[in-house]
């Protein structure tokens, strides 16, 4: 809310303009207190007769009828006007936003479907990762290796296999804290809570994920 209504030089952005309406929206006690205050007008408005509007002109500026209804039908003008403005330039500006985000938006949406599938793929690929060097191990005994010659044969497998576990444990807590960080932006629209660096990705076709694993 920094642009000060009562310096005309100050230019009033639309993106300013819409952060100010995210601000307003994520603030429950001003958006209850607005709430009520328009509540009370449209209330009060609909028991107004034109006795009671001709009455309080005349007791706010004596005189003719007339001219006193005039007077306070253009205070009424002025006030009802610029709330008419404002709603206006945050309907337009609430426009230009969805436009301008969209493309963020949509790609928000994609990465934490596919953060989302990879992250519940991530467990099993995990206890396979940890299963291969016992398989090996399995099947050299079957073979009837020495112990020594297992152990030879299985240590750089384990090793392989070790670091490709701890790879998987490191993406599996960067995914879970990116999808907080884009769920985040989904919900409140507000870009400030994205990476620096993030922008919607070009298309690419023909390209699967396969894991990396160390096999005996």
């Amino acid at each position: 809310m920094t642009p000060d209504d009562t310096d005309d030089t100050v230019e009033y952005t639309p993106a300013e303009l819409a952060a100010d309406v995210r601000t307003l929206l994520g603030d429950p006690a001003s958006m209850a207190a607005a709430e009520a205050l328009l509540s009370r007008l449209r209330n009060s408005l609909a028991d107004i007769s034109p006795v009671t509007i001709a009455l309080l002109a005349v007791q706010r500026n004596p005189g003719r009828v007339v001219d006193a209804i005039a007077i306070l039908d253009a205070n009424f003008v002025d006030v009802f006007a610029a709330m008419a403005e404002t709603s206006l330039e945050i309907a337009e500006a609430e426009a230009a936003e969805r436009t301008r985000l969209a493309p963020l938006l949509a790609e928000a949406a994609q990465r934490v479907l596919e953060g989302t599938a990879r992250l519940e793929n991530i467990p099993a690929e995990l206890a396979y990762v940890a299963s291969i060097p016992e398989a090996a191990r399995a099947k050299y005994e079957s073979a009837g290796l020495s112990a020594a010659e297992i152990a030879g044969l299985t240590q750089k497998l384990t090793d392989d296999n070790a670091q490709r576990a701890a790879e998987l444990q490191d993406e599996q807590s960067r995914l879970a804290a990116e999808i907080e960080i884009l769920g985040e932006f989904l919900r409140t629209r507000d870009e400030s809570a994205l990476p620096e660096d993030f922008a919607p990705r070009s298309p690419v076709h023909g390209v699967t994920y396969r894991p990396a694993v160390a096999h005996g």
